[in-house]
């Protein structure tokens, strides 16, 4: 089912509405209006009940901009960078700032720098009265704002490429001009109370005309000329007339750019609003603020939105900025005023897109679940299967015939070799071989192996054997290992081949091999202790010599 958002941009003298409809595949902008205010004729009594009858009956969230002119902002250095040290010391640094009681105020902030042990605040306040009274308000025709914030701080939303230097943004409407600041996050946000009515002011003035008549000549003929353009005295005259009337926001916007400090100086400034279409005023803004100037197109700040309501004029560039923030932040809308008491509590449905999206969430995990599990299944069967088929290998060698039923296997093995069953159990374990080995080579002799292999079959038609790779002091000390390890009893042949010298170590690495068949009844540990220790008790005795033929004994 399709969220229904609002977007209410409210100025002092029109209220600009857009209707946004979101559903998990897009988003559309399907509605916008304009209801102007007619001053001692409308009060938000009967302002808002006009602008509930535009929308639909159900609506989901709302955003509205607080009055930008009873917002203060503050850019707050702090010389440490815990956050809740920074909250904290919030109010104690505004309380000398500000003309008002801190529990007055609504206090909202933002953090726009941490880097090192600085931190960068960027703090805004407004009358709490003033702000409850605008929430009442709007929840009493059933659009209570989940989040109320001013234009000017959600003017980056308008902004779709990354910037890799700080940027500025002005809207610049007919009373008021929003401008915030972006390095990377926001850091200024202020509204300049000027705008194209002083233009409309000054024309009025000097040709003897109504307020209505200015504006629809300089919207008709008005233009700023460049230096030394090529034009007639009325043209000239009026657009002195234009600039004349500009330069309250002029200074006003230069001031507010210049008073930052050097790391956030705007690269390039881009500007949209109704005055934004005024020829030749980009080209006057790069001059008098040394900086690149560039138009925002509304088309392609709402970029990924549908937009069924035909090309969004400049004048909705507030309403189009609230929306988005709304629809990519949430209630983390940068200096979002409803927080403390005056907090958003609204119904569940408020959170039903956001409840809808963790349930499709938990559903693809958990199909996902079933899914691996499957396949972890399906894997572990065919790694079982192997090893079974390994174990049935393994009783081929051992006993002669494939058993695979372990507990056959064991029964099996416990018969003797005489049984018939074709079973040959080995005298003695690889451990015996390994240790026969290590006590006829000895301590003494620098050497050491790798990836020795121990073959005990037991079988008088396959010998066992010891195969492997070492690495010894000297090639004596191979040529030793070898004289020692045929001493053995059990030990009929042993080879010690392909030796070279190491750059590295300088030692010799070499290839072991050698054949090992113990007579019947011989222990090789045993037969190791016998051949180092010849008549230790134990030993066997060794048998006398043959007597020679034709020898007579002594009387």
């Amino acid at each position: 089912m399709a969220q229904q958002l609002v977007a209410i941009d409210v100025s002092p003298k029109r209220v600009r509405v857009l209707l946004f409809e979101a559903t998990f595949r897009s988003t559309e902008i399907v509605a916008a209006h304009t209801v102007g205010i007619e001053a001692g004729v409308d009060t938000p009594a009967t302002l808002w009940p006009k602008i509930r009858a535009l929308l639909p009956s159900q609506i989901d969230s709302v955003i509205v901009s607080a009055d930008p002119a009873a917002v203060s902002t503050r850019l707050l250095t702090f010389p440490f960078d815990d956050v809740r040290k920074v909250d904290s010391a919030l109010s104690f640094e505004l309380e000398s700032q500000i003309p008002y009681a801190l529990d007055a105020v609504a206090l909202t902030s933002s953090v726009a720098k941490r880097a090192g042990n600085v931190t960068q605040v960027l703090a805004a306040v407004t009358p709490k009265e003033g702000l409850a009274a605008q929430i009442q308000q709007c929840a009493a025709v059933g659009l209570e704002p989940r989040v109320m914030t001013f234009p000017a701080a959600v003017l980056g939303e308008l902004v779709t490429e990354p910037q890799p230097e700080p940027f500025a943004v002005a809207v610049l409407g007919e009373s008021q001009a929003h401008v915030s600041v972006i390095n990377d996050k926001l850091v200024v946000a202020r509204t300049i109370r000027a705008g194209s009515l002083s233009i409309d002011r000054v024309l009025a003035k000097r040709y003897n005309l109504d307020l209505d008549e200015a504006r629809a000549a300089k919207e008709r003929e008005g233009q700023v000329l460049a230096d030394g353009a090529a034009a007639g005295d009325d043209v000239r005259e009026a657009s002195a007339c234009i600039v004349e009337g500009l330069a309250p926001l002029l200074r006003q916007l230069t001031a507010t750019l210049k008073a930052l400090p050097a790391e956030h100086q705007p690269k390039k400034l881009f500007i949209t609003g109704g005055l934004s279409r005024l020829p030749g005023l980009k080209e006057l803004l790069a001059q008098r603020l040394g900086i690149a100037v560039e138009l925002i197109d509304l088309a392609v700040a709402a970029k990924g939105l549908s937009v069924k309501v035909g090309a969004l004029a400049p004048e909705y560039a507030n309403a189009l900025a609230l929306g988005l923030a709304l629809l990519r932040r949430g209630q983390g809308v940068p200096l979002n005023l409803r927080r403390g008491e005056l907090a958003y509590r609204g119904d569940i449905q408020v959170y039903r897109s956001e409840m809808l999206r963790i349930g499709a969430g938990l559903a693809a995990v958990f199909v996902l679940a079933i899914v691996g599990s499957i396949a972890r299944y399906t894997l572990i069967s065919a790694e079982e299967a192997q090893i079974d088929q390994g174990f049935c290998k393994v009783t081929q060698k051992i006993v002669g015939r494939e058993i695979c039923d372990p507990m056959a296997a064991l029964a099996t093995l416990k018969h003797s070799s005489g049984t018939g069953e074709g079973v040959n159990l080995p005298p003695y374990s690889a451990t015996d071989l390994y240790e026969a080995m290590s006590k006829m080579i000895g301590k003494d002799t620098d050497v050491s192996f790798d990836d020795l292999e121990f073959r005990v079959t037991g079988r008088l038609d396959d010998p066992d054997r010891i195969t492997g790779k070492g690495e010894a002091a000297t090639f004596e000390a191979t040529e030793q290992i070898v004289v020692s390890l045929k001493k053995h009893p059990c030990i009929q042949d042993a080879e010690a081949s392909k030796q070279r010298k190491t750059r590295n170590t300088n030692r010799v690495e070499f290839s072991f091999s050698a054949k090992v068949a113990c007579p019947a009844g011989v222990n090789p540990v045993v037969a190791a202790d016998n051949a180092l220790n010849p008549g230790a008790p134990g030993t066997p005795p060794e048998a006398p010599p043959p007597e020679s033929p034709g020898a007579s004994e002594e009387p």
